[in-house]
């Protein structure tokens, strides 16, 4: 929101403007630290010490670059762990991001953004294209990353092929993303 209203006082309302990509990114580091759900590692048990990260804890983190070292993991566990939550947050994941009135739709929310600010484009990620760990290099803040494979439509990095050899869905935002097609 920011960016887009600077932009206006630099080119003014009526201009059009477009959006390279945008995100979620910045919204979701904020959780990679969350620990995993005793839940979901009663149903998904660690294989060894993957699931940890960094400080030594089993986090969302460690569990994404769990499933990025190993080619992904399936679907059903990916689903799972986006899931999964504690007491506080039900869904470690789904109950974070944006919905109204309890629909997820940041979709929609960001396309009557874009639209009422005069964006003739703005695009978002399909795939995950994410190889290798998420990895700081910020010692001090070892989350500070931006988590890019909880931002697509598909997880081709965090989640094994499925046997279409299609691409599986990411969870959450592939319905808003239909909803949204003319």
């Amino acid at each position: 929101m920011a960016a887009v209203q600077y932009a206006q006082s630099i080119f003014g309302k009526t201009k059009p403007m477009m959006a390279s990509e945008f995100s979620l990114v910045n919204y979701f580091e904020n959780y990679l630290g969350d620990d995993l759900s005793s839940s979901f590692l009663t149903d998904y048990p660690d294989p060894g010490e993957y699931y940890l990260d960094g400080t030594g804890k089993r986090t969302a983190l460690g569990f994404i670059n769990y499933s990025l070292s190993f080619g992904g993991v399936p679907s059903a566990e990916w689903y799972e762990f986006l899931k999964s939550g504690d007491a506080e947050h039900p869904t470690w994941f789904t109950d974070r991001a944006l919905s109204q009135n309890g629909v997820k739709n940041f979709l929609a929310l960001s396309e009557a953004f874009f639209s009422s600010n005069n964006f003739s484009v703005a695009t978002y990620a399909m795939a995950q294209n994410s190889r290798g760990i998420l990895y700081s290099g910020n010692p001090a803040n070892p989350y500070s990353i931006q988590p890019w494979p909880l931002n697509a439509l598909f997880c081709d990095s965090t989640c094994t092929p499925n046997p279409t050899f299609n691409d599986s869905l990411n969870l959450d935002w592939i319905g808003d993303f239909w909803a949204q097609q003319p």
